[in-house]
């Protein structure tokens, strides 16, 4: 018992300041920034599936990661597209350090202002950490596409489940189109139940 009400208390913990956990994870986990760019980061399933939605936007100039963390997805992109302008935003300043690392890449610290306009944007296991996802406005706004890796069920607008925020993306994303994670795609009960490729075009 006394378990399970200590791991309720971390969720709701981690739920309320998953930001502050990001913005300073490396002063537990050292090693995180060098593990999200390891070869087994960027072989995972669901990385392939995000540049294959990306590509059907061919063709672009500019692409904008929201939550990049040390930029795996932008590293790809950036070896597939050589002459891509890639913006990528995370609130790791460590994470930013890698970014400004990748080819072509513009780290923005948290006081910068995003792209004007951009191409496409794209985010993953980014917007499972906000109750209201206010990112997608930016993209409604200011891209032609989205590419999403998130928590969708459209059944009910936002909700949590433990530490992740689940989101209804008819309702934020109007004419978007959605593919399910299966367990091939990502083995974990979690990304395979809820985890999604959306997909939206202006």
């Amino acid at each position: 018992m006394r378990s399970k009400l200590k791991g309720r208390l971390l969720d709701a913990i981690f739920a309320r300041y998953a930001g502050f956990f990001w913005a300073y994870r490396h002063w537990i986990d050292k090693g995180w920034p060098e593990s999200y760019a390891s070869d087994e980061s960027l072989r995972h399933p669901h990385r392939r599936l995000i540049l294959e939605a990306v590509s059907r936007f061919e063709p672009f100039d500019s692409i904008f990661e929201y939550g990049s963390g040390p930029g795996p997805n932008l590293i790809l992109l950036s070896k597939k597209y050589p002459g891509l302008s890639l913006y990528g935003y995370d609130i790791s300043k460590i994470a930013r350090l890698k970014l400004s690392k990748i080819s072509n890449t513009v780290a923005l610290n948290p006081t910068d202002l995003p792209p004007k306009k951009v191409d496409g944007c794209i985010s993953d296991a980014a917007l499972i950490y906000r109750e209201k996802p206010i990112f997608l406005r930016y993209v409604q706004d200011n891209s032609k596409f989205y590419v999403g890796c998130e928590w969708h069920d459209d059944t009910r607008d936002s909700y949590r489940i433990d530490r992740n925020y689940v989101h209804n993306f008819k309702r934020l994303l109007p004419g978007c189109e959605l593919r399910k994670l299966t367990w091939q795609d990502w083995q974990d009960e979690g990304w395979s139940t809820y985890g999604h490729i959306i997909t939206w075009k202006k």
